[in-house]
């Protein structure tokens, strides 16, 4: 194992988490537009790419807390509230 691998969660820095999402961000994004690229030209829509991101998240927040509705509520509360921020930090077209 690596230094970075075994580096606990107290001696991560705001770069460690800023490198990890843009990381998982990038391949998510990748796999969801080769996904797209893929459905017939009529799927291709934003109803479809709503509901396929919607199922996905609660597939996510479920395995997360299968026992508890409480934490998934929880859990699904601050993804909405961080996608908020990450919508508003992008310019104003």
């Amino acid at each position: 194992m690596s230094t970075e691998q075994t580096q606990s969660a107290t001696e991560l820095t705001e770069q460690d988490y800023a490198n990890a999402m843009n990381t998982i961000g990038q391949s998510l994004m990748t796999a969801l537009s080769q996904a797209i690229q893929t459905l017939p030209a009529n799927l291709r829509s934003h109803d479809v790419l709503s509901q396929s991101l919607a199922a996905f998240t609660a597939n996510v927040v479920y395995q997360q807390s299968p026992q508890d509705k409480q934490q998934r509520e929880v859990l699904l509360k601050r993804i909405n509230e961080i996608s908020t921020i990450h919508l508003n930090s992008f310019p104003d077209a």
